[in-house]
């Protein structure tokens, strides 16, 4: 299904092996970041909520997988349709 979609050719073991490995630094980072949500909390900038979905077909049936990130950035400078193009980004 993959390859179907992005045109990725990879196998289900490597995903596996993968998904496994980001998993075991994900727990670390848990155990050993315990004030990471205060650190976001405080961090400067506006929060931006992101997410993305797609659905898998499980031996259950179809079911929604869904990616959501958040993050903090700074808003750059406004612009309007008349200034757009002279924006250097």
């Amino acid at each position: 299904m993959l390859k179907k979609f992005t045109g990725i050719i990879i196998s289900a073991n490597t995903i596996s092996k993968y998904v496994y490995c980001e998993a075991k630094n994900i727990r670390k980072m848990l155990t050993t970041r315990s004030n990471a949500q205060k650190e976001f909390i405080e961090a400067s900038g506006v929060t931006e909520l992101m997410t993305d979905g797609t659905m898998v077909n499980t031996i259950k049936g179809w079911k929604e997988v869904r990616l959501i990130q958040a993050s903090k950035r700074q808003l750059g400078d406004y612009a309007n349709a008349d200034t757009l193009s002279e924006r250097h980004l």
